[in-house]
């Protein structure tokens, strides 16, 4: 039996497809972490928008809440939560409020958090003002 000889072109070809594909296999997974990225930004950037944009057009935290079935093919990735915040009772015996305007009712988590909501974990952004607590929700799932 002869030992078999192998080329160096053979050798080389097959060396070089080899590193090709690695590389690109490594750039597919790079370009893959830095798209998820990008689109997790962006839906926060998206939620922090809504949230504020909520909290400066609602004065009035009594909102009647409406539960709704979703329409067919309808995206409810999303949700809002409006709720109001209680009113703080006067101090007995001072008779004044050491609330003063612009502090908080209560105190609540500001920013970002995740929550099961519905057996489903969701990103939550909440902001609040002395009178309502915004909550914008987030499916992470279509994340």
């Amino acid at each position: 039996m002869e030992p078999t000889v192998y080329s160096i072109r053979r050798r080389l070809l097959v060396l070089l497809g080899v590193a090709i594909s690695v590389a690109t296999l490594v750039q597919a997974g790079i370009s893959y972490r830095v798209a998820l990225r990008e689109v997790d930004a962006i839906s926060d950037y998206h939620m922090i928008q809504e949230a504020y944009s909520v909290r400066r057009r609602v004065s009035e935290p009594a909102m009647p809440s409406a539960k709704r079935s979703p329409v067919e093919g309808e995206d409810i990735s999303f949700k809002l939560q409006i709720t109001p915040l209680p009113v703080p009772a006067p101090h007995a015996g001072i008779g004044d409020n050491r609330q003063g305007i612009g502090q908080d009712v209560t105190p609540v988590a500001r920013g970002f958090s995740t929550r099961q909501i519905d057996g489903k974990p969701f990103r939550v952004f909440t902001v609040h003002s002395r009178t309502m607590l915004i909550e914008v929700m987030h499916d992470m799932s279509v994340r």
